[in-house]
C-alpha cells in the first residue's frame, strides 16, 4: 500500500496485530531508498491490538516505512512470529488534495 503525505504535515501510521496482542513494541521504521534508514518511530497502543504513530513529513521522496516488532521497549529483539509489513511513503511538496478542492471551491463560485 502507499502512504501519501506532505512536507510539513502529519502523517499517521497504522498496525494491527494479526492476533490482537498488546505485549509487543511495534514502530514505525522510515527508510530512504538509496541511503538507508532514518528514524524509528515507536508506536502506541490504541485498543485490541491496534498501535498508531504520527510524524512529520519531511522532504519530498519517496520511502518505505518498515513496521518491526520487537519483544523490548528498547527495539532490540525482534518479535519473529510475523510477517513483515511494509508501505511506501510518498511525500510531496504540496497537498493536491488541497488544491483539488481549491479548484472545485473556485469552478462553484462562477
Amino acid at each position: 500500500m502507499a502512504l501519501v503525505g506532505t512536507t510539513g504535515k502529519s502523517i499517521t501510521f497504522n498496525l494491527t496485530t494479526p492476533d490482537g496482542r498488546t505485549d509487543l513494541f511495534p514502530r514505525a521504521e522510515i527508510y530512504h531508498p538509496s541511503t538507508g534508514f532514518i528514524i524509528g518511530i515507536p508506536m502506541t497502543h490504541q485498543a485490541k491490538g491496534i498501535f498508531r504513530a504520527t510524524h512529520t513529513c519531511g522532504a519530498p521522496e519517496t520511502y518505505v516505512v518498515f513496521y518491526g516488532v520487537y519483544t523490548d521497549a528498547g527495539f532490540t529483539t525482534p518479535f519473529l512470529g510475523y510477517s513483515n509489513v511494509s508501505d511506501d511513503l510518498i511525500v510531496e511538496e504540496i497537498d493536491l488534495l488541497d488544491v483539488r478542492q481549491s479548484i472545485g471551491r473556485l469552478a462553484n463560485t462562477r
